[in-house]
C-alpha cells in the first residue's frame, strides 16, 4: 500500500517539476523534447490522481509564494547571502548577481550585476543534462524525483522568477513542489514539519582506541561519512513512512534534515514508530553515546506566512528540537546499563564497543568492532567509487567486481557503492524495480566544475588526497618521506594518502641538493563555523520565509560541501577532509597547506558572500605529529576556534594568537618577505624574537624593553659586516621584523613561525 502512495505522490511531483522546467525552456526558447519525455515515463505507471485536488494544492502554494501561474518572465539572482544584515552599514546588496546558468563549482562566486544572461545557453544546459539521465531509470519514478529534484536545484541556482529577484528559482520550485505535494497528500490544507539531528556528532568521529591513529585516515573519513549517510537513511525512513518522494526532504546538511508532509493521524503515528526503531538503533549499537532526535511540528499555510509570523515559527522549530534533544533516550533510561559482551576485548579503535572477534597477530580484521569494521570499509570504497545504491533488504542483491556492500542493514536498507557506468540493473536486480529506492552521485565536481553526471548528487564526499605516482617516485629518489618506517610506506597509488605522508608533504628540495628535501615534518587541523549562524536564521533575513530559510540553508551548505572540496581539489591537494558542509568544517593536511588554505578560504567566503561584512566565519588552527591521539587534536581545535569566537570573530586563532583574517593573510605574506631577504636565520635568533613579540604584548613595564633586547640580538649576530651589501640586507631585516613586532605584537608570531618551519632540516 505505502508504495503506491509513494508513487502517486512521486507523480505529483513530477509534473509540477515538468511543468516548472517546460516553463524555463519556452523561456529559454528552446525545444521541449526532453521535457515530453518525462511526461510519457509518468503515463507508463498506469498510476491516478486526483487532478481537482491537485491543482487545488498548486493554486493554494502559488498564491502562498506569490507566483504568477499566468506568465512567466526568468532573470538572473540578486544572491540572498548579500541580503543577510545583523546590523545597520552602508553596503549595497544589489551590486552583484549569481551567475547565471546550471550551478559549477569553478564559477560560483558573484558577478557584477551587469553580467550577460545567455538563455539558450541555459537551454541548451538543461536538455544536455536532462540526456543524461539514464533511459533505465525512467521507469522507476522514486529515482526519477530524486534525479529531477537535483537536476533542477543545479540549473536553478543562478536563476530567478521576475518578482523574486532575491530567491533561487530553485529553492522557490522546492518549496512549492514539497508543499503542494503534502497539501495533496493530506487534507489540502495542514502539512507538518519534521526534523532530524544526529546526537553526538563529535564524539561519534573522534571516538577513541588504543590503535585509533594506526588507521586514522581511513576510519575518520569512513565514520564522517557514516554520519551523512545515517542522517540520509533515517531521512528516507521517514520519507518511506509519510509515503512522500525526495522532494518533500526540502533540508539535509551537517547531520540534520527538514521534510515537509501531510497532516494525518496515520502519518503522525507513524513517525513515531520510525523514532522508535532509530532510537532502538542507536542505543543497541551506540549504547547511546549516540542517536538521532525527530521531532515533529504541524502547521500551516498561514504560519509560514511572510515577516514576524515566519519568524516565530522558525524560533518554534528550534525549540521542538532542542526539546526532543533534551528528552533522548527517554524510554531507556529505567535500564541505562546495558549488558554487553566484551568476552573478545575491546574494539582497538573505539574504547566503547566490544571486538567482533578476538585481536590475532597478522589478522588485521581482528580485535575489531562490528562499527569499526564498517567504518574503516566505508574509507576505503569512498575514494574508488563515485556512487551510491539504497535498496530494501528485502532485494535478493550480491556484490560484483564493480560494486561493493557498505551496510547490509540498517533500519531495513542496503547500501553499496558502486564505480562510473551505465547501468540498467544490478546483481540481476532491475533498476526499475522499486526495490532500487536511490541512486546518489557524490563526486566531487570536475576540473571544469561540473557537477552533473546524469543521477541525483548528494554532496557528502568531501577532498581526501591520494597517493600519486609522484609520491612514490620521490619515496625512491629523495629523503621526503625517510621518518616513515619501513613497514609503514606505501605503494599503490590511488590510495587514501596517509597522514604521516601528509605530514611531510611542504617539505621542499634544498637549494643545494634536490634530492634533499628541508622544512619541519608536522599536520595541521583547521576547524571553523560560520559566526552568529543562529541569529542569522531568525533575524538575518528582512521579510524571511520558507523559501528563503531553505536558500540561505543551502547556499551555505553550498561553499562548504560544493566549493572547498573543488578547491582543495585544484588548488590544495595535500589536505583530508573528516567533514565540511552545513556552516562548519573539520580538515587536516600538511601544516604549512593548512595554514595557507585558511586564508584562502576566508578570501573566497568573503567573495562568494558578496562582500556582506555581516557573513563571515571563525577558524582555529592547531599543529601536531601524526601521533598525537585522535580526541586530543579535535578538543585542541575546538579550544582554539573558541578563542577566535571570543577575539571579535571573523578571525583565526593559531599559536596562541587570534587575528582577524585580513592581518592573517599580511602575517602570511610577511614570511616569505624575511625569505627574499635570503639572510640566513639561525634557529635560536628566531626563537628569541618569538619571546620579544610575547613580551611587546605584554601590559607589565619591564617588558617595553623589548626593543632594545630587539636592536642588541640583531647586532650581535648578523651586524658588523664588513660586506656593504650584506649590511643592508641586515638593516633591510631589522626594519621588517622590528616595525613588524611593533606593529602586530605577538601576532607576528604567526610570521616568525611560518618562516621557522620551513627551514628546519
Amino acid at each position: 500500500m505505502i508504495d503506491e502512495v509513494i508513487q502517486q505522490n512521486s507523480l505529483c511531483t513530477l509534473r509540477v517539476i515538468n511543468d516548472e522546467l517546460r516553463n524555463l525552456l519556452s523561456w529559454c526558447g528552446t525545444s521541449l523534447e526532453v521535457s515530453d519525455k518525462i511526461i510519457k515515463a509518468t503515463e507508463s505507471a498506469n498510476i491516478t490522481i486526483t487532478e481537482d485536488k491537485l491543482n487545488s494544492s498548486i493554486a493554494k502554494v502559488n498564491k502562498f509564494l506569490s507566483i504568477n501561474s499566468s506568465s512567466r518572465d526568468y532573470t538572473n539572482v540578486t544572491p540572498l547571502l548579500a541580503q543577510v544584515s545583523l546590523a545597520t552599514n552602508t553596503y549595497k546588496p544589489d551590486s552583484y548577481k549569481l551567475p547565471f546558468g546550471k550551478l559549477n563549482a569553478n564559477a560560483i562566486h558573484p558577478l557584477d550585476k551587469n553580467h550577460v544572461i545567455d538563455k539558450k545557453q541555459l537551454g541548451d544546459e538543461i536538455n544536455i543534462a536532462l540526456n543524461k539521465i539514464p533511459s533505465s531509470h525512467y521507469g522507476n519514478l522514486r529515482l526519477m524525483v530524486d534525479h529531477l529534484d537535483s537536476l533542477f536545484t543545479l540549473i536553478g541556482h543562478g536563476v530567478a522568477l521576475v518578482g523574486h529577484e532575491h530567491l533561487s528559482l530553485c529553492d522557490l520550485i522546492k518549496s512549492k513542489v514539497a508543499l503542494a505535494t503534502a497539501l495533496y497528500a493530506g487534507d489540502g490544507e495542514n502539512i507538518v514539519v519534521i526534523q532530524g539531528d544526529f546526537y553526538g556528532i563529535q564524539d561519534y568521529i573522534f571516538t577513541e582506541g588504543r590503535k585509533a591513529n594506526k588507521g586514522a585516515a581511513k576510519l575518520l573519513r569512513g565514520r564522517s561519512f557514516m554520519v551523512s549517510l545515517y542522517t540520509e537513511l533515517v531521512a528516507l525512513k521517514v520519507l518511506e513512512a509519510c509515503g512522500m518522494p525526495a522532494t518533500a526532504q526540502v533540508m539535509n546538511a551537517a547531520g540534520k534534515f527538514m521534510i515537509i508532509g501531510p497532516k494525518t493521524n496515520a502519518i503522525v503515528k507513524a513517525i513515531q514508530e520510525v523514532k522508535h526503531t532509530v532510537n532502538d538503533w542507536f542505543w543497541n549499537n551506540t549504547y547511546g553515546v549516540n542517536g538521532f532526535g525527530i521531532a515533529i511540528k504541524e502547521s500551516n499555510l498561514d504560519e509560514l506566512e511572510s515577516g514576524e509570523r515566519f519568524t516565530k515559527f522558525v524560533k518554534s522549530l528550534f525549540a521542538e528540537l532542542e526539546g526532543e534533544k533534551a528528552h533522548k533516550f527517554a524510554d531507556k533510561l529505567t535500564s541505562p546499563v546495558h549488558n554487553v559482551d566484551y568476552s573478545n576485548g575491546v574494539c582497538k579503535y573505539n574504547n566503547y564497543l566490544p571486538a567482533k572477534i578476538a585481536e590475532q597477530d597478522g589478522n588485521d580484521d581482528s580485535g575489531i568492532s562490528i562499527l569499526s569494521h564498517q567504518q574503516i570499509k566505508v574509507g576505503e570504497y569512498l575514494v574508488k567509487y563515485k556512487r551510491i545504491i539504497v535498496a530494501s533488504t528485502t532485494s535478493q542483491i550480491s556484490p560484483d567486481t564493480d560494486t561493493k556492500f557498505a551496510v547490509e542493514d540498517f533500519l531495513g536498507y542496503q547500501v553499496a557503492f558502486t564505480k562510473e557506468k551505465e547501468i540498467t540493473g544490478f546483481f540481476g536486480q532491475d533498476v526499475r524495480s522499486e526495490q532500487i529506492l536511490r541512486f546518489w552521485d557524490y563526486s566531487i565536481a570536475k576540473e571544469d566544475g561540473n557537477l552533473w553526471n546524469g543521477f541525483a548528487r548528494r554532496y557528502i564526499n568531501g577532498y581526501v588526497a591520494k597517493v600519486t605516482s609522484e609520491t612514490i617516485t620521490e619515496q625512491a629518489n629523495s629523503n621526503k618521506y625517510s621518518a616513515i618506517d619501513t613497514e609503514d610506506k606505501v605503494y599503490q597509488i590511488e590510495t587514501i594518502k596517509p597522514w604521516n605522508y601528509l605530514a611531510c608533504e611542504d617539505r621542499m628540495p634544498d637549494s643545494s641538493n634536490q634530492q634533499t628535501f628541508i622544512g619541519q615534518r608536522a599536520l595541521a587541523v583547521l576547524k571553523g563555523d560560520v559566526d552568529n549562524l543562529g541569529a542569522i536564521f531568525q533575524q538575518g533575513i528582512s521579510d524571511n520565509n520558507f523559501a528563503k530559510m531553505l536558500g540561505l540553508s543551502r547556499q551555505i551548505n553550498n561553499f562548504f560541501a560544493v566549493y572547498l572540496p573543488y578547491l582543495c581539489k585544484t588548488k590544495y591537494p595535500n589536505v583530508y577532509t573528516v567533514f565540511a558542509g552545513g556552516d562548519d568544517f573539520f580538515l587536516v593536511g600538511s601544516w604549512k597547506t593548512i595554514m595557507e588554505l585558511a586564508s584562502s578560504m576566508a578570501e573566497e567566503f568573503e567573495k562568494y558572500v558578496a562582500h556582506n561584512p555581516d557573513l563571515h566565519f571563525s577558524s582555529g588552527i592547531v599543529l601536531f605529529n601524526d601521533g598525537t591521539p585522535i580526541k586530543t587534536l579535535a578538543s585542541n581545535a575546538e579550544e582554539n576556534l573558541e578563542h577566535a569566537k571570543n577575539s571579535g570573530k571573523n578571525a583565526v586563532n593559531i599559536f596562541s594568537v587570534s587575528c582577524p583574517w585580513d592581518e592573517y593573510e599580511s602575517l602570511l605574506h610577511k614570511s616569505y618577505q624575511i625569505q627574499d631577504i635570503k639572510l640566513n636565520l639561525g634557529h635560536g635568533y628566531v626563537y628569541g624574537m618569538l619571546d620579544l613579540c610575547n613580551m611587546a604584548a605584554s601590559e607589565k613595564p619591564e617588558d617595553s624593553i623589548w626593543h632594545s633586547y630587539f636592536i642588541y640580538r640583531t647586532h650581535r649576530l648578523y651586524g658588523g659586516s664588513k660586506d656593504q651589501s650584506e649590511d643592508k640586507l641586515v638593516e633591510k631585516l631589522a626594519i621588517l621584523i622590528g616595525d613588524n613586532i611593533k606593529g602586530f605584537k605577538d601576532k607576528f608570531k604567526i610570521t616568525l613561525m611560518h618562516y621557522l618551519y620551513q627551514q628546519r632540516t
